[in-house]
């Protein structure tokens, strides 16, 4: 996945999320989020577990929208899910340290 600082929310595909038993066209909320094109309004669903950088994180919630043709990455870290593991990002080392 991509680590977007500029992402307010982490996204991932619909596809991938219907993979694992999620239905996004029933979700009840929905954002309004930007992308390349233009505006976009999306899903926002309530995940129950999502592991990442070898934690888990309950209870989370994350935005449906499959990224565009010529997007190598298979959804987007934002700062929803940044801020709460309390991530520290350093440029010049390449390292990201997990502090959750």
């Amino acid at each position: 996945m991509l680590i977007d600082t500029g992402s307010t929310y982490t996204i991932m595909p619909v596809e991938a999320l219907e993979a694992i038993g999620y239905n996004p066209t029933s979700a009840q909320n929905k954002v309004r989020i930007i992308t390349a094109s233009g505006f976009v309004v999306a899903p926002k669903i309530k995940v129950n577990s999502l592991s990442i950088f070898g934690k888990e994180i309950k209870d989370t919630t994350i935005v449906c929208y499959t990224l565009p043709e010529g997007i190598y990455a298979d959804g987007i870290i934002g700062m929803d899910l940044l801020t709460e593991l309390r991530a520290v990002i350093d440029i010049k080392n390449g390292m990201i340290q997990i502090m959750s």
